[in-house]
């Protein structure tokens, strides 16, 4: 009986060391992303088209960090494209919906010749076991003079999926807040005994802010702001980076890992 407990008993250790051994693989793993294509277009005349173009990273798997992330991207490329209530639950719905938009705008106004465009491009753009940060490009032209560009920034907890803000990334936004402007005169000129909006800007208020969509970089934190948020459509964005190293005390571990 007891020659047969021995190879039992090592065949259990090595089944256990194996899941192990996967477990940890799975866990020390980035998350993965697959790029994938939309495209709708309705031809006007021989020339003209209205099209909706997008290249999408979508999260890999099945696990809820990766549902979490998904949905999150969805729901920030549906505020884009919807040009009114939208009652979309994927991709294809929401593109073909923007055609759907144009067509009935278009009946509506039989002399209406200009073709709508949104053309969007996502990538990630930071990945690493703690936090991933996707990128979205968007360009939308549904009349007028100018289209409307527009970049946004995705920062996650890369396991738990959940959606991340500034405060999330360093301990002390005040203190990014008072680097940030000075890096911000520094790059685009502004004297410290000048105003903000002097120099055509249009700051709140003539204080500075952080901008909305702040990326996480393998260099530092990069503070973009889209044209409109903080100057005339014309200036158009701005940015800045502050490195790491300038922000060490204040900066999360979950960067710093």
């Amino acid at each position: 009986m007891k020659k047969m407990i021995y190879p039992l008993l090592l065949a259990f250790l090595v089944v256990a060391c194996g899941n192990k051994s996967q477990n940890t693989d799975k866990e020390n793993k980035t998350m993965a992303f697959a790029l994938t294509d939309y495209h709708e277009v309705f031809k006007i005349g021989d020339n003209q088209e209205t099209k909706a173009d997008a290249v999408i990273p979508i999260a890999e798997g099945d696990s809820d960090a990766a549902k979490k992330i998904n949905d999150k991207v969805f729901e920030t490329i549906k505020l884009i494209v919807s040009l009114e209530e939208d009652s979309s639950t994927n991709y294809n719905e929401l593109f073909l919906g923007f055609i759907k938009s144009y067509k009935e705008f278009v009946s509506e106004t039989p002399d209406y010749t200009q073709a709508w465009t949104v053309d969007i491009k996502g990538e990630v753009e930071y990945n690493s076991l703690e936090l991933i940060n996707i990128k979205l490009e968007s360009f939308m032209m549904t009349g007028g003079a100018h289209g409307n560009p527009y970049t946004a920034s995705l920062i996650f907890d890369a396991k738990e999926g959940k959606a991340l803000s500034v405060s999330d990334l360093v301990n002390d936004t005040t203190a990014l807040n008072v680097l940030a402007e000075a890096k911000f005169r520094e790059k685009y000129n502004i004297p410290t005994d000048k105003s903000l909006n002097s120099t055509g800007l249009m700051f709140v208020d003539d204080k500075f802010i952080l901008p909305a969509n702040i990326f996480v970089t393998k260099d530092g934190l990069l503070l973009f702001y889209n044209v409109y948020e903080i100057a005339p459509y014309v200036a158009g964005t701005k940015d800045i980076l502050i490195p790491y190293t300038e922000i060490d005390k204040i900066l999360s571990a979950k960067i710093k890992q």
